[in-house]
């Protein structure tokens, strides 16, 4: 019967090899192969240990020797020779055991005394060789890559439908994709049916790669291999993992081959299904994976006669399905999967019977991360580090933006990332997250809420015109994040520039020297220019230079003829502030901003840190110490000096290699304290005292190593022995462990393969015998093949302007080829905009910075490659900057103690319900309603008159109604809301230093001048458009001191104010409110069409350059209203009236509100007198209406001009973009996902950055550039 997953396949194998967990032994196995006939030494005699890379061939003399590192356990020693009948031998390998294995060969008297084998086949044979090589090596991407290196060592015999196969000696397959040599002794081969069954013993050989590409691709495909196989399953199976290695068993009491497709698979347990190292099931067990099935399988199914479209099956990204049958329903397996017991008892079909030879791996090949999992399952402290971490769930932030720096009017477009903070996959938990905008003072000017969806979101922020420049910051987090320590919520921080033509700009220069031990004397120079980089020549400008407690110079200049100011001022060693701020402002009024420039003063006192690997200095011991030096500005500097004894006698040099940071060897000795000395190039010194030495003591040590690994060890100055274990974990997560003694000269040592342990920060802990720490150590493990690989089309190499470019996304991961993902891409003008090394990406900050404390210099720079001097400096960091969320004492004492944590899901809205009188009423029925009609909710008070609605899913600017109720029908009640906006108070982290030279005046200034550019641009294009700074503006135009603030006002400052009763602008009698409004506030147009009054505010150039004029929103005392409501309303009634501009708009959203147009195009806002109440006829009892403020920020969707509009194409506006294309939210799909954009007009570079996280937390990053050139 033919359906599909019907190929079975038997292989098997004898006396295959048992291995407990435990660390690989010394084995030394030897003896002398003889005739059984003759007694005479047989050379060149195969002895290898069955399905491993272990052996070695006999000598002229018949004698081998085998020397290698092996697991304990069983194998099967195999004697193999052309010549003689293969023979094997049982062994039991324990520690230290050396073998003498002696073994006699019968002659094969079938064979020729020399092989005689023709060259040329017949065509019959060809056409069997092909037969045998798919069933043999199989039909998969692996089988595919393999070849017969001696097919002419095959013969085929046929019996009606089955095919027979033998080999006159060892079929020698190389497997490139795996990279091993593989020497297979034939012993049966038949085929009938797509029905297989072989035996054969298998010797591996490991081809030497040619480089190092080569060798971590072999690596990664061998991983590769092995996960989803059968001893992959077992191993789970024994070690109850399967789910974690994802694995899903139900179970059939039928065939599969025979199974109805309507019949319902039962569930089972995994404990139900093993025992002893045994497998146990009487049924017949279907194993899923979730790696979905190859293009070659599905092919493979449908040549057995099932009907199925492989494009269609191989679309829906079937998980890979196995059968296996157990006759007699049980079979031995060891730790690692293997089979113990007759392999004719295992049965499989589908996807494992589909695999062959190409898929095999030795039998000594396990991967040391599930090895390492396993072991540490049976470790008590990892059982409470568990528990631990599972009581205190965490989260992580990263926010993609779009570009690295911005001017005043731009928008933000952020990503963000919200993530387990151990696993890094999607968080499950928080549905709510705060990104706030801080400026330069600290100030708080913009919180918005996203809605996190399967750990991801979306937003944007304007930066208000009327905002300072300077350096701004980003923070992110959840409520769950300000739980405990906060030194890891994210945060980024970036310059903010002016576009505006008339602001001043300047390139500042300084020299700081020494005069005496009390003074610095410091000169400066500052060359004054505008936004288009011409000098300010002989202007006049007021100068301040101060620190935060000190005014040092205040004065008015005149700049020379290049537009150059220049000075010089003593500053005394004892200021304290790291800082001088140089404040400039022209006294010309067309210039209307300052600049702030920063100076560092007393940069040559250094503070140098040591600390001792392992935690401390052990006597007589090599010792290997870190240190870190920095300047007062917190940035690290070049250091050189000496350590001293206390007698003064030099111990050993000290020399900085990177940012400050360095390391050095000594061994200190008993009660001895000692010094390091720093020269200063003045000739001063400095004195820094090291950490005590202690009498006793484990000391640890690791060291990067070549070939992505690290060498291990710990060490002892005593001559007892001392047991120990060794513990590591990442994020809280258990992933290696190690035991053994030590004692005086016997170090142990161990190496770290980096490709089998987690990326990120590592903390490797020792014990004592009663698991105290006595040693600890961080380092930093990066496995790249472990990260999303994110290719993108490389066939794009050019393109023309405002042409449409699409670019194909291909992802995957190490365990899946066509891995799902979530993406966010931006593509910039690489020639504008810069990527600011000291801001993070995905990749520093989730595996670096966020779990590491304080400020990190140049954090990018530790993943721009992998060379030995990238990741010493790596190691440098971890040994003096790395730090721990939580000690293992803390672990111990508050295991069992799960904090109550409250986890943000949904907005909520609360408050009481009370009489008349005040007193609260119970079992009241309340219904929360919005006026769209999206939002319907019932509950009934409690506890006092409580009610609480939760899970509400709400936008900015929600009008809502709340209406209580009691049983009786009666509505007279008061409903009292409780607080609506929770703002969370998080005290402003520690400033950042400042980079010697401030980004805003060199990487921004081509940015700003372009941003220039496109507003000169705009006024040309219109002459009746009138710029807000050139108007002779009849309403006043707001500064910060000049307006007060209504609580229903969201924006900070209007861009102008009209105060009714104020002189001109009182209105006259009986004149209606549209009257009135016409011409008061500049570039707003008011016009009546199709019966009603539209305005328009075509003061913003972005509106014309979108090639658009819609109307603005419209508000009356915070809610939106329609402008017949306007209309209708007295001027005399008014208190005020404010136009905020688009720029300014941003915290009203942008979706229609159902009244009037979008705050995207402005928003005018009129606010009654207080003592106005409108009139009505009805008297509303027992109700409260909300206007919404405190919800998520609506979704904005980044403008691409549509060039295939022919339409549009036609207009001459010119494209000035910076950002060409951002996408926030690109779902991979299967591997694959694609973008299409147009181009901007520059003819430039182009960078596309693109960064994401799959379903399984891989973190991967990417960019790629191509030029943008006019067609010829």
């Amino acid at each position: 019967m033919k359906k599909i997953y019907t190929i079975l396949l038997i292989i098997l194998c004898i006396n295959l090899p048992q291995r407990s967990f435990a660390q690989s032994i010394s084995v030394i196995i030897k003896g002398q192969v003889l005739d059984a006939e003759t007694n005479r030494p047989i050379p060149k005699v195969n002895v290898f240990l069955s399905g491993t890379t272990l052996g070695a061939s006999t000598d002229t003399s018949g004698v081998y020797l085998i020397q290698d590192s092996i697991p304990t356990g069983k194998y099967s020693l195999v004697f193999s020779h052309i010549r003689y009948i293969t023979n094997a031998k049982g062994l039991d390998l324990t520690p230290g055991d050396t073998l003498k294995i002696d073994m006699l060969l019968i002659p094969n008297k079938t064979t020729l005394d020399e092989v005689t084998i023709k060259a040329e086949k017949d065509l019959k044979w060809k056409k069997r060789k092909r037969i045998f090589e798919q069933e043999f090596l199989g039909t998969s991407k692996l089988g595919q890559q393999c070849i017969i290196k001696n097919p002419w060592v095959l013969d085929f015999k046929k019996n009606k439908d089955t095919l027979f196969a033998s080999a006159a000696k060892e079929i020698i397959v190389e497997n490139q994709a795996l990279g091993y040599q593989i020497y297979c002794d034939l012993k049966k081969f038949q085929t009938v049916s797509f029905f297989t069954t072989y035996l054969a013993y298998y010797r591996f050989e490991p081809l030497k790669p040619k480089d190092d590409k080569q060798a971590r691709r072999w690596r990664k495909a061998r991983l590769r291999a092995f996960y989803g196989s059968f001893r992959h399953f077992a191993s789970a199976l024994l070690h109850n993992r399967l789910s974690k290695e994802g694995f899903y068993i139900k179970y059939s009491q039928i065939p599969p081959e025979n199974r109805p497709k309507t019949q319902q698979l039962k569930s089972i347990k995994s404990y139900q299904l093993h025992h002893n190292n045994e497998i146990i099931t009487p049924h017949y067990l279907n194993i899923v994976y979730n790696e979905r099935e190859e293009m070659e399988y599905i092919k493979s199914v449908v040549r057995q006669g099932t009907h199925l479209d492989i494009r269609v099956r191989y679309n829906q990204a079937a998980y890979q399905s196995s059968w296996i049958n157990l006759v007699g329903g049980r079979i031995k397996v060891s730790d690692l999967g293997i089979i113990m017991d007759n392999p004719l008892k295992l049965q499989t079909n589908g996807y494992w019977a589909w695999q062959r030879v190409g898929n095999l791996l030795p039998y000594n090949f396990f991967p040391e991360e599930l090895a390492q999992a396993i072991k540490l399952s049976k470790v008590a402290k990892v059982k409470q580090l568990k528990q631990y971490t599972r009581n205190r769930p965490q989260e992580k932030v990263y926010l993609h933006q779009d570009k690295s720096y911005y001017a005043l009017g731009d928008t933000i477009w952020v990503s963000g990332y919200v993530v387990n903070a151990q696993t890094h996959e999607p968080s499950k938990l928080s549905g709510i997250l705060y990104v706030d905008l801080i400026d330069e003072q600290n100030k708080l000017q913009q919180q918005i809420k996203l809605k996190v969806q399967e750990g991801k979101v979306a937003g944007d922020i304007v930066l208000d015109t009327n905002y300072t420049t300077g350096k701004y910051q980003l923070r992110a987090y959840t409520k769950l994040m300000t739980f405990g320590a906060r030194d890891y919520l994210f945060r980024r921080s970036f310059e903010v520039g002016q576009m505006n033509p008339f602001s001043l700009e300047g390139k500042l220069t300084y020299q700081n020297k020494i005069n005496n031990q009390q003074e610095e004397a410091i000169q400066y120079k500052l060359t004054l220019q505008d936004q288009f980089s011409q000098v300010l020549a002989n202007q006049e400008f007021e100068l301040w230079i101060k620190t935060d407690e000190k005014t040092y110079q205040k004065q008015t200049v005149t700049s020379d003829a290049q537009g150059v100011i220049q000075g010089n001022l003593n500053i005394p060693i004892s200021e304290k502030s790291p800082y001088l701020k140089l404040t400039t402002k022209a006294t010309n009024r067309l210039y209307k901003t300052s600049k702030h420039f920063f100076i560092p003063i007393n940069h040559t006192q250094k503070q140098l840190s040591f600390f001792p690997e392992g935690g401390q200095l052990i006597q007589d011991l090599v010792n290997r110490v870190g240190f870190k030096a920095t300047n007062r500005q917190g940035l690290g500097v070049d250091i050189q000096g000496e350590i001293v004894n206390q007698s003064g006698k030099k111990i050993a040099d000290f020399k900085s290699t990177h940012l400050g940071l360095g390391s050095f060897s000594f061994t200190p000795k008993k009660d001895e304290k000692y010094t390091a000395v720093v020269t200063q190039t003045s000739g001063t010194s400095q004195r820094f005292v090291l950490p005590q030495v202690m009498p006793q003591g484990l000391a640890l040590s690791i060291q990067p190593a070549s070939r992505n690994r690290s060498m291990l060890m710990v060490s002892s100055p005593l001559r007892k022995r001392i047991k120990f274990t060794i513990i590591a974990h990442c994020r809280g997560k258990s992933i290696y462990t190690a035991s053994g003694t030590v004692k005086k000269k016997r170090p142990f040592r161990a190496t770290l393969q980096h490709d089998q342990l987690p990326s990120g920060i590592l903390t490797f802990t020792v014990f004592d015998e009663q698991f105290r720490p006595l040693a600890e150590r961080i380092i930093f493990s990066r496995s790249p093949q472990k990260t999303l690989q994110i290719t993108v089309d490389t066939t794009l190499k050019e393109a023309a302007p405002r042409e449409k470019v699409t670019v194909q996304l291909n992802v995957s991961t190490l365990r899946h080829l066509q891995a799902n993902a979530n993406l966010s891409v931006a593509v910039v003008d690489e020639n504008l905009i810069k990527e600011n090394p000291q801001q993070t990406h995905i990749l520093s900050h989730l595996l670096l910075t966020s779990d590491i404390k304080g400020y990190i210099e140049q954090p990018n720079f530790y993943f721009k490659d992998e060379t030995m001097a990238t990741r010493k400096a790596l190691d440098l960091l971890m040994m003096t900057q790395g730090w721990r969320r939580f000690t293992w004492k803390k672990v111990v004492a508050d295991n069992y103690k799960a904090p109550q944590y409250k986890i943000e899901k949904a907005l909520s809205i609360s408050g009481t319900v009370t009489a008349p009188s005040g007193k609260p009423l119970d079992d009241v029925s309340v219904t929360l309603l919005s006026l769209d009609k999206k939002v319907f909710e019932v509950t009934q008070t409690y506890g006092g008159g409580q009610f609480v609605f939760d899970n509400l899913q709400l936008y900015k600017g929600a009008r809502l109604l709340v209406k209580a109720l009691t049983a009786k029908g009666k509505s007279k009640l008061r409903v009292k809301l409780n607080k609506l906006a929770d703002t969370l108070d998080i005290s402003v982290l520690p400033a950042t230093p400042r980079l010697p030279i401030n980004l805003a005046q060199k990487e921004t200034a081509q940015y700003l001048q372009n941003q220039a550019r496109q507003i000169q641009w705009v006024k040309k294009l219109d002459p009746t458009i009138k710029m807000l700074e050139e108007v002779q503006v009849k309403a006043k135009k707001i500064t910060g001191q000049q307006y007060t603030q209504r609580k229903v006002q969201l924006y900070n400052q209007p861009s102008y104010r009209i105060r009714v009763d104020s002189g001109h602008f009182r209105p006259k009698d009986g004149e209606e409110f549209m009257t009135y409004i016409q011409g008061k506030i500049p570039s707003l147009n008011v016009q009546f069409r199709n019966g009603r009054y539209i305005l328009t505010f075509r003061g913003s150039e972005w509106n014309v350059v979108l090639g658009s004029d819609p109307e603005i929103l419209y508000l009356l005392d915070g809610q939106p209203v329609d402008s017949e409501i306007l209309r209708a309303l007295e001027p005399q009634h008014i208190a005020y009236i404010d136009m905020i501009g688009p720029s300014r708009a941003s915290s009203y959203g942008s979706q229609q509100t159902g009244f009037g147009g979008t705050a995207m195009n402005g928003v005018l806002a009129v606010y009654t007198k207080r003592d106005y109440n409108p009139p009505t006829t009805f008297q509303y009892n027992g109700l409260k209406g909300i206007d919404y403020q405190y919800g998520f920020h609506p979704t904005r969707e980044f403008y691409v001009p549509p060039y295939d509009n022919p339409t549009f194409a036609k207009n001459k506006f010119p494209d000035y973009r910076s950002t060409i294309y951002w996408n926030p939210s690109v779902k991979v799909v299967n591997g694959k996902a694609k973008v299409s954009f147009f181009n901007a007009d520059a003819v430039t570079n182009y960078r596309i950055i693109v960064e994401g996280i799959s379903q399984e937390g891989a973190i991967g990053r990417t960019t790629y550039q191509y030029q943008i050139r006019n067609k010829e």
